[in-house]
């Protein structure tokens, strides 16, 4: 795994070591967009366990976990996402744990596809503003874009002391009697307050899915329908969760020194593009750019890292490039990475000077572009090529 230098962003290099230790973000200056809807118009008031003691903080933004059926009298019609007093009154156990734990919810609850960078923001915002007051906190998310979250938040909470436990479920709590969403929820619960359970505290954003505890950033959806709908397949598991709860320690960030410092500004306009047989004829790319070409582009490649050579799809990367677009490479493939300069197919990236995504998620080198980009640096590429919270080994 690849760890950063201590002190200036701009002196990172990369060593091979079991830790990550967390660069500092002090100071770096921005460039991308603030979003002018504030959070607060969009939250539901913050509900107060009645329990005592210092607890966790619940964020509810929806998904499946909340959902139940559109027709209470049928099940099997179009489920809608329901409100937090509704999961809440479902999950049975969580007023047991022996410590207070306090919600706050979107107004209204959402399908994960919607998801948008703005949401992420309000995320960061709330756990930044609370910081202080909780043992950790829990976000109950939707599967399609958990990945995505996941990872753009562990950008943005730099030198994250504290748990970040992100869950949902493939059933809905609120109406189905067999579902994934208690289990799932109360490990999420407990691995935020490691101190009520005897558990090492895991300093970073995680997902807690499936009795696998996963590295944010590192996790991807691998399945649509089983209980075990998220895997890191290039990193072991931070833990796992079955009669008892299982942590690797050697596998988490350590503590960091420094004090939380929080960073949200994004560039959105990033875009994600798979290969796929025949794409260079098919003009996708040119009538994309022949636009209002966005400012960063991830490559979905073949195999290693491989994509079409045809001279006029090149071209059109090449001017892209020429014009101060960024294009980062990643596989499409679900475990391994990118090797670029292992053929030649992928030695022409390089010299055309598209950046290596390692053995980045996809989710992750997305998320990860956007924040870049959305912060001031004349050095962004060898940051966005160097680990900073654990997101590459390669």
């Amino acid at each position: 795994m690849l760890r950063p230098s201590q002190g200036s962003i701009s002196n990172v290099r990369n060593v091979i070591s079991p830790h990550i230790d967390q660069p500092s973000f002090v100071g770096w200056p921005h460039k991308g967009t603030r979003y002018m809807t504030s959070s607060q118009d969009h939250l539901l008031p913050l509900e107060k366990d009645d329990q005592t003691g210092r607890g966790i903080l619940l964020i509810y933004t929806g998904g499946t976990i909340g959902s139940a059926p559109q027709d209470p009298m049928d099940p099997h019609s179009p489920q809608i996402v329901m409100p937090w007093r509704d999961l809440k009154t479902s999950i049975p156990g969580l007023d047991r744990l022996g410590y207070p734990i306090d919600a706050i919810s979107f107004a209204e609850p959402l399908n994960s596809c919607d998801i948008e960078p703005y949401h992420w923001q309000w995320m960061a915002d709330i756990i930044a503003q609370r910081y202080d007051d909780y043992e950790g906190f829990v976000i109950l998310h939707g599967t399609d874009t958990l990945a995505y979250t996941a990872s753009m938040l562990s950008f943005m909470l730099g030198h994250l002391g504290k748990p970040v436990v992100v869950t949902g479920a493939q059933i809905g709590g609120v109406s189905f009697v067999r579902n994934d969403a208690h289990q799932n929820l109360l490990t999420a619960a407990m691995l935020a307050h490691p101190k009520a359970h005897g558990l090492k505290c895991i300093p970073e954003v995680m997902v807690c899915f499936g009795g696998r505890i996963l590295r944010g950033n590192r996790t991807r959806k691998v399945d649509s329908f089983r209980f075990q709908g998220f895997d890191s397949p290039d990193l072991p598991w931070l833990g796992e969760c079955g009669e008892r709860i299982v942590l690797r320690p050697v596998y988490s960030l350590p503590i960091p020194s420094e004090p939380l410092r929080v960073r949200t500004e994004v560039e959105r306009d990033v875009i994600m593009l798979e290969m796929f047989p025949g794409i260079q004829r098919a003009k996708i790319l040119e009538a994309i750019l022949s636009q209002q070409a966005p400012k960063g582009i991830v490559l979905r490649s073949f195999g290693a890292g491989n994509i079409p050579t045809e001279k006029g799809f090149l071209s059109t990367i090449q001017a892209y490039l020429g014009d101060g677009g960024v294009v980062v490479n990643v596989t499409g493939v679900g475990r391994g990475g990118v090797n670029m300069g292992l053929y030649d197919t992928n030695q022409q990236l390089l010299d055309l000077g598209i950046w290596s995504g390692f053995d980045m998620t996809p989710e992750a080198a997305m998320c990860k572009l956007m924040w870049l980009l959305g912060q001031e640096h004349d050095d962004v590429q060898e940051i966005f090529q160097s680990s900073l919270v654990g997101e590459l080994s390669m």
